[in-house]
C-alpha cells in the first residue's frame, strides 16, 4: 500500500517517459527553423497560422514518441545508472509493453500530423528523425562512440522540420544552403554538449556498457582535443546563416554568436588543466545557456533583417 501511494500518477509517468526537456528543446529548435523560413520567404503572418500549429504539434508528438521509445529500449542499462535508475520504467512504475504501445502512437502520429495538412516534406523529414535516433543511434550506443556523431543528426533535423513546414518551396530548399545551416549550427552545438555530459557521467556510462569517447580513448588529452575541436567547429558553424542569409542576418546576431562561441571555446580550453567533473559542468551549463540565446539572435535579427510584421 505504502509502495502505490508513493508511486506518482500515471500520467506524469507517462510524460516523464518522453523526456520533457528535450521535448521542448526540439520543439523549439523546428519553431526557430520555421520563424526564419517564414521571414526568409518573406511569409505573412495570416499564411503561417495552420502550418505553424502542425510544425509544432507533430514535432512535438514525433520528438516524445522517439524519445519514449528510447527509454524503452535502453530500461536495462537506465537501471544500472545512477542518473536514470529512477525513471518509470527501470524504477518498476511503468510496464515495458504500455511505454512501447504509446511511444509507437505518439512516433505514428508526428509525422501524421505534418502529412494530413499537407506538410510532406517535413512529415518525411519527422519520419526519418524518429528512425535514426530510434532504430540507429540507439541501439549503437553500446557500440560505437560514433553513436555521438550519428545521435547528432536527428537532433538537428527538426531545424529543417521547422524550415519546411514554413517553405512555399520546401523540396528546393534542400538542395540549397539557408535551410542546412541552420542544421549544421544545431548539429555542431551537440558535440561539446554531449561530450561534457560524457565526462560528467563517465564512470556510468562505463557502467552501463555504453562506448562513448570517454570509454574508447586511450588517454585524456584525445578527449580534451575533440571537445575543443568541436567547440571550433561550433563556432564556424554559427557563421553560416549570417554567410547564406546575408539579408536576414547582421551585426546583431554576427556578433552574439562570435561572443557565446568564444565563451564556449574558453571553458573547453580550461579542460586543459584537468578533465574534471566541474570543469565538464561548467562546459554543459554554458552549451545549455548558448542555444536559447543563440535562438534569440536568430529570431530577433531576422525580423529586423526582413522588415516583416510576421
Amino acid at each position: 500500500a505504502d509502495a502505490l501511494q508513493d508511486r506518482p500518477p500515471t500520467l506524469s509517468l507517462i510524460m516523464a517517459t518522453t523526456k520533457p526537456g528535450i521535448t521542448r528543446m526540439v520543439t523549439m529548435s523546428a519553431a526557430v527553423g520555421f520563424v526564419v523560413s517564414a521571414l526568409y520567404h518573406g511569409r505573412t503572418l495570416p499564411n503561417l497560422i495552420e502550418p505553424a500549429v502542425a510544425c509544432l504539434f507533430g514535432t512535438a508528438l514525433a520528438a516524445s514518441g522517439a524519445n519514449a521509445l528510447n527509454q524503452y529500449i535502453e530500461r536495462h542499462r537506465d537501471a544500472l545508472m545512477e542518473r536514470t535508475s529512477s525513471r518509470p520504467l527501470p524504477a518498476g512504475h511503468l510496464s515495458p509493453a504500455t511505454v512501447l504501445i504509446i511511444s509507437l502512437l505518439l512516433s505514428v502520429f508526428g509525422p501524421l500530423v505534418l502529412a494530413m495538412t499537407g506538410h510532406f516534406v517535413a512529415a518525411a523529414i519527422t519520419l526519418i528523425t524518429i528512425v535514426v535516433y530510434a532504430a540507429v543511434y540507439t541501439p549503437l550506443k553500446p557500440v560505437t562512440p560514433k553513436s555521438t556523431v550519428i545521435g547528432a543528426v536527428p537532433g538537428a533535423l527538426p531545424m529543417l522540420i521547422g524550415w519546411t513546414a514554413a517553405s512555399p518551396t520546401s523540396m528546393q530548399d534542400l538542395l540549397h544552403w539557408p535551410a542546412w545551416t541552420l542544421f549544421l549550427l544545431l548539429f555542431a552545438w551537440q558535440m561539446p554538449h554531449f561530450l561534457a555530459i560524457a565526462v560528467m557521467y563517465r564512470d556510468q556510462y562505463a557502467n552501463a556498457g555504453y562506448r562513448t569517447l570517454l570509454q574508447t580513448a586511450s588517454d585524456d588529452r584525445d578527449i580534451i582535443a575533440a571537445i575543443l575541436a568541436w567547440t571550433v567547429v561550433q563556432l564556424a558553424a554559427s557563421a553560416g546563416p549570417l554567410l547564406a542569409m546575408p539579408k536576414l542576418f547582421g551585426l546583431g546576431y554576427g556578433l552574439t554568436a562570435l561572443a557565446m562561441g568564444i565563451w564556449m571555446l574558453v571553458l573547453a580550453r580550461r579542460l586543459r588543466l584537468g578533465l574534471t567533473r566541474l570543469a565538464a559542468r561548467r562546459l554543459f551549463f554554458a552549451s545549455i545557456i548558448y542555444l536559447p540565446v543563440l535562438f534569440l539572435a536568430l529570431i530577433l535579427d531576422a525580423f529586423i533583417g526582413s522588415g516583416s510584421p510576421v
